[in-house]
């Protein structure tokens, strides 16, 4: 995607790191057989990665975003919606509300599908989509920044989520 779209986001590096593992495996192997002096400094160093990422790890379950921020956003909505209402929402927001027929995951906003739903949530990566369609389409760029900042209200932030409702006509 980065390559073809211009979008990187951090979900795409999962088909990198093999390649880039198997890079480290390879320098690491060398240098441990071929200076035998180094091997406390790469023991040291091994140990530091990998308390680190563990770290990193603990605390991202810890902190449990999928709960604090898509369990307060879907709460949220589940009181705010009517079954008339329709939703544009990224995906995730079906197992917490239900996949039905009002929810959709356009990030076009309904640009191209003309959907003017009663609400809209934004996430970080709808977000990041529309800032780098200033770029590649200018029209939806400025379709969602018109959008976002004139008929829809911000009513609610739930961590990266924003939940914008239409304002009355």
């Amino acid at each position: 995607m980065a390559l073809f779209e211009g979008m990187k986001f951090r979900h795409y590096l999962v088909h990198s790191l093999p390649f880039l593992g198997a890079l480290a495996a390879i320098g690491w192997m060398g240098v441990w057989e071929e200076r035998r002096s180094l091997r406390p400094l790469l023991f040291i160093a091994l140990a530091t990665v990998l308390a680190t990422q563990t770290a990193a790890v603990v605390e991202h379950f810890r902190r449990d975003p999928l709960k604090a921020e898509l369990g307060s956003a879907a709460n949220w909505l589940k009181t705010a919606l009517t079954p008339d209402d329709h939703l544009i929402a990224p995906a995730e927001f079906g197992y917490a509300l239900g996949f039905g027929s009002f929810l959709s995951d356009d990030v076009h906003l309904g640009f191209i599908t003309g959907l003017s739903p009663d609400f809209i949530v934004t996430g970080g990566w709808y977000r990041e989509w529309i800032q780098n369609s200033s770029r590649r389409e200018p029209a939806a760029y400025r379709y969602a920044q018109k959008l976002l900042h004139e008929d829809y209200t911000l009513v609610k932030t739930a961590g990266e989520y924003m939940i914008y409702q239409r304002n009355a006509r």
